[in-house]
């Protein structure tokens, strides 16, 4: 009879995890993840600046090699109060060795186009959702 009861518990159990497992959202699951943006001037002291060809190795041959996944948008920052092509690269990480990795393109960077430094911000993400067109309600959505 104890036994039966002690399968039923067992059984319950297993049951009450799978659920818990497969109806929890996959944010809950993110214990460390960080937003890590790298900040790389385009002007190269007693130069031109980085040109596009340059810009799209480094990132094709460092970066890509580094992580799997980016983003990178175009931006204009100031620095001294002088004007700068920029570009800022963005990318999630889960680890601090993904975070050290950052920190070593960024030294690259500074060291192959002689920059004085990049400028590199990790942000603590405390919640992580993937929205998709199913997760929306079409009445909701202004048209």
């Amino acid at each position: 009879m104890n036994i039966k009861l002690n399968m039923r518990k067992i059984g319950f159990t297993v049951v009450w995890v799978l659920c818990c497992s497969i109806f929890t959202p996959l944010s809950c699951y993110a214990k460390d993840i960080w937003s890590v943006k790298l900040y790389f001037g385009l002007s190269i002291p007693k130069g031109n600046g980085v040109s596009l060809k340059q810009w799209e190795s480094f990132q094709s041959d460092v970066i890509a090699k580094n992580f799997k996944g980016f983003n990178v948008v175009d931006s204009l920052g100031f620095y001294e109060g002088e004007k700068e092509r920029s570009k800022v690269v963005t990318m999630l990480v889960m680890s601090v060795s993904d975070i050290e990795k950052a920190k070593k393109v960024a030294a690259n960077y500074a060291t192959v186009f002689g920059q004085e430094s990049v400028m590199m911000t990790v942000n603590k993400i405390d919640d992580l959702t993937f929205v998709g067109s199913s997760t929306i309600e079409s009445s909701s959505v202004e048209k």
